[in-house]
C-alpha cells in the first residue's frame, strides 16, 4: 500500500505525494527494487489528496505512476470515466491497464 507521504528528497521536482508519484512507484519501487506485487493506494478521499487535485487528476496520476488498485476515490464514476477516456484518447495505453488487471498478488 502506497501512502500519501511527502518525500521531497526523492521527488522534489513534482511535489507529489508518494501515492501519485511515478518517480517513486514506477521508478524506485517497481523498476529499481523489482516489486512485482499489487500496488494499492491509501484512501484517496483524504484531505491531503482532494484538497490539491481533482478526482480525474488523481485517477490519471495513479495509473501513470504505476498504481494497480485505486482505493476510495472521491468519485468512482469520475475515476472510471477519466481512465476510460485516457485509454480511448491514447494518453494511457491499454497495455498499461492490462498489466494491472493481470496481476494476481
Amino acid at each position: 500500500m502506497i501512502a500519501h507521504l511527502s518525500l521531497p528528497t526523492v521527488d522534489d521536482e513534482n511535489f507529489l505525494p508518494a501515492s501519485l508519484s511515478a518517480k517513486l512507484i514506477d521508478g524506485i519501487l517497481i523498476k529499481e527494487m523489482g516489486f512485482k506485487g499489487l500496488v494499492v493506494t491509501d484512501a484517496l478521499n483524504m484531505a491531503g489528496i482532494v484538497k490539491h487535485f481533482t478526482t480525474e487528476e488523481v485517477a490519471l496520476k495513479c495509473v501513470n505512476a504505476g498504481v494497480d488498485l485505486i482505493l476510495m476515490p472521491q468519485g468512482e464514476t469520475k475515476t472510471i470515466n477519466a481512465i476510460e477516456n485516457a485509454v480511448n484518447n491514447g494518453s494511457i495505453s491499454e497495455e498499461r491497464i492490462n498489466e494491472s488487471v493481470k496481476k494476481n498478488t
